[in-house]
């Protein structure tokens, strides 16, 4: 992926050379240990054998290799992902400080409908080779230092490493040199050792729990993964539920938003790139390391040696952060969803509906999103948009990163239509449009935002939409990309697929953003759903995907909060739920008791928006009973209350990276118990949320952090550093504040 402004000073080092001149290195003279300064710290390598540390300004080891032993060559054989968990027939990969696989890694994508561009299986095969020593070192005039490694490869492989010192990282560019036989992959590995103890966090909206020792995943952005079942440790249970349900069809490893990138108690390292990436965060059989491997023969790393204090603001700098959305969009929200039997006239109908319930005074929001906007006849948007404008209720409208001719009704068929015949999708190998069937299974285009016509004419569909009075919209999408499929820069799917989400974005936001400057005096809010390393500097919030209408930790409202407090010290700050949930094919209808609970959750989350479910309807409250209703305005109007903390934490984590909602591992990194919690979170210091998560309960145990704290429904102080049971009726947040504090004030 190309970040502005991450690793400047990186270049690719891989180069194929015909296998004919591959040469044995002659012996020269090679320090024991080389070093290389920054102000960042130094990285020190040891020669022979080969073995790299990343140390601080004070010279304490931050990072490390793990130590290079002497395995020979070693076959490798691994399902990737593995199905359903299963490690049958598989060997493990060798753990060594650098290793090349070679050999073949072919896998088959979803091609069309809910799971298009998702991983549908692969497999890895091939002989590990591993670095044994430096044999050359080279100084560049920019302070980086290459070094030319030796392999124990019988074929002449090598490797080169180049390290760039920053301000406050290291780059670690390295690569496999050498040729292999036409239609065989090289694939690299990188192992560093995991001192016990040593929690790893971040990745993403990945849902299994705000520490991902342990676990095994992809970074390739997947769509429509859900709760079914009931699973056990053996076939990808969410560790840690009691057999919660699976995630079909990917398992623990699908997440929407993707970050390749991790904060650890010593350190922080993003993984600058595109390709397919699996990670291995100490599991067993080596749970003394962690591993990345790259589908490619490079890996660009960057490592951050300092606390997550200091790492978090170093890190998102580097890779990105999310943009403060103006002040009313941090009051309650409400979409109106379209489906599938409605049409301009029964949809227009509903929003008419919404509307009057607005005029007569009914949970008044400050935003309303007609998802099906596109379809009404033009009179009739203008006369809903002005209605809205009058009540002080800011339109929001919605696009997506694909064109299709189905009945989803979010945009008119001609958008299609001109997409194809002027040439505005991605392309088969042959030059041919590449037709997918798409999610809702008509055919459908990937807009390729790599042609400069193709980035006017989406950005022309934007500008016409804020011209007709919406301040802003959704941008759903964007992990539809194939491997197989070309773009006009020449990008094909094999990199796009993870890439496609920053263009994306970056299309949005310039488009936003010159609209903005030429209008001075509107403000606009948007989100998204698909995100990679390089689009969160282009956003200003997301949501977390097609959440399952239940109380699970795979999908349901148990998953949000481990979700967002994952993203957010990655940059991704912006979280945004759809209150009660959207996907209830399998887990049926929105309850009264899960909408509340849900918004509970969502009044100290950085967005209150209520959104639908995918073919049950709109679940709005006064669809359920008078006391649902009136449960549903008290959250909001405490939402209202919330909302000024919330522009001030969110304002200050643009300047910063230091996230709105803060994990108390990272307020309290001392605390093994806060170290522990993915169901709490902070809102500044003196402001904790314990949401409840579980159907059918009125009280909920908190953990409360050293010191003070007071329970705000009751109005009873606690002693912290330990857990607490408070009452929790539904309608309740529980929520603290710490003793003699008033931040909501």
């Amino acid at each position: 992926m190309k970040v502005p402004g991450l690793l400047l000073a990186l270049v690719a080092s891989y180069v194929l050379v015909p296998s004919s001149t591959v040469q044995a290195a002659a012996p020269v003279a090679v320090p024991a240990v080389i070093t290389v300064p920054g102000p960042a710290g130094s990285v020190r390598i040891t020669s022979n054998p080969y073995r790299l540390e990343v140390l601080d300004p004070a010279g304490r080891v931050r990072l490390a290799e793990v130590p290079n032993t002497p395995p020979p060559p070693t076959p490798y054989v691994s399902a990737d992902p593995a199905p359903l968990g299963s490690t049958l027939g598989q060997t493990k990969p060798l753990v060594s400080p650098l290793v090349m696989l070679v050999g073949t890694s072919p896998k088959l994508i979803y091609p069309a409908l809910f799971w298009e561009g998702n991983l549908l299986a692969g497999a890895s095969v091939g002989m590990q080779y591993r670095a044994t020593r430096v044999t050359a070192v080279s100084r560049g005039t920019d302070g980086s230092t290459d070094l030319s490694l030796t392999s124990n490869s019988p074929f002449g492989q090598g490797f080169t490493v180049r390290i760039t010192p920053r301000s406050t990282a290291f780059g670690i560019d390295a690569s496999v040199t050498g040729t292999a036989p036409p239609g065989v992959s090289v694939l690299l590995t990188h192992s560093f050792t995991a001192p016990p103890g040593v929690a790893f966090h971040g990745f993403g909206g990945r849902h299994e729990s705000t520490d991902l020792r342990g676990t095994v995943f992809n970074s390739w952005t997947e769509q429509e993964n859900f709760g079914v079942g009931q699973a056990t440790a053996a076939v990808g249970a969410i560790p840690g539920t009691g057999g919660a349900a699976y995630l079909f069809p990917n398992g623990p490893s699908a997440a929407y938003y993707v970050q390749p990138q991790f904060v650890s108690q010593d350190y922080a390292f993003p993984v600058d790139q595109d390709d397919l990436l699996r990670w291995r965060m100490a599991p067993t059989g080596t749970a003394t390391a962690w591993q990345v491997t790259a589908a490619a023969p490079n890996l660009r790393e960057v490592v951050v040696p300092a606390d997550p204090d200091a790492s978090i603001p170093a890190l998102t700098s580097i890779t990105g952060r999310q943009q403060v959305p103006p002040f009313w969009a941090l009051g309650p929200q409400i979409d109106r969803l379209i489906y599938t039997q409605d049409n301009a006239t029964t949809y227009l109908a509903k929003v008419e509906s919404d509307i009057a319930r607005f005029e007569a005074g009914t949970l008044r929001p400050s935003a309303y999103r007609l998802e099906g906007w596109a379809i009404l006849a033009p009179a009739d948007l203008a006369h809903v948009i002005a209605r809205l404008r009058a009540l002080g209720i800011h339109p929001l409208a919605y696009f997506r990163s694909f064109t299709s001719l189905d009945k989803a009704g979010t945009e008119p068929s001609d958008v299609f239509t001109t997409a194809l015949e002027d040439g505005y999708g991605a392309r088969t190998a042959l030059g041919t449009p590449y037709v997918t069937s798409g999610t809702f299974g008509g055919p459908a285009l990937v807009i390729d935002f790599t042609n400069p016509a193709a980035r006017a004419w989406f950005a022309g569909r934007i500008d016409a939409a804020l011209d007709l009075g919406f301040d802003g919209f959704m941008a759903d999408f964007g992990e539809q990309v194939q491997p197989d499929m070309v773009f006009a820069d020449g990008e094909l799917g094999t990199t796009m697929h993870n890439h496609y989400a920053a263009l994306y974005q970056q299309v949005v936001d310039e488009t936003v953003d010159a609209y903005a400057k030429a209008h001075p005096g509107r403000t606009f809010f948007r989100y998204n759903r698909t995100g990679y390393l390089g689009s969160t500097g282009h956003e200003v919030a997301n949501f977390p995907g097609d959440e399952t209408t239940d109380f699970g930790k795979a999908s349901g409202l148990a998953s949000l909060t481990p979700d967002m407090l994952n993203r957010a010290v990655g940059g991704a700050y912006g979280f945004s739920t759809d209150i009660g949930g959207y996907e209830d094919a399998i887990s049926g209808k929105t309850t009264a008791e899960l909408l509340i609970r849900w918004a509970e959750w969502a009044v100290f989350s950085p967005v209150f928006r209520l959104h639908g479910s995918a073919s049950k309807g709109t679940h709005v409250p006064w669809d359920y009973d008078a006391t649902t209703l009136a449960q549903y305005e008290a959250l909001a109007a405490l939402r209202e209350r919330v909302a000024p903390l919330i522009g001030r934490l969110w304002a200050n984590a643009k300047a910063t990276g230091m996230p709105i909602t803060t994990p108390l591992w990272l307020a309290y990194p001392n605390d093994p118990v806060a170290d522990r919690q993915d169901q709490e979170w902070l809102l500044g210091n003196d402001l904790l949320v314990a949401p409840v998560v579980t159907s059918g309960v009125s009280t909920r145990t908190a953990y409360l952090p050293t010191g003070c704290w007071t329970y705000q429904p009751t109005g009873t102080s606690y002693a912290g550093k330990r857990s607490v049971s408070v009452a929790a009726p539904l309608g309740t947040v529980p929520w603290f504040t710490r003793c003699g504090t008033h931040p909501l004030s």
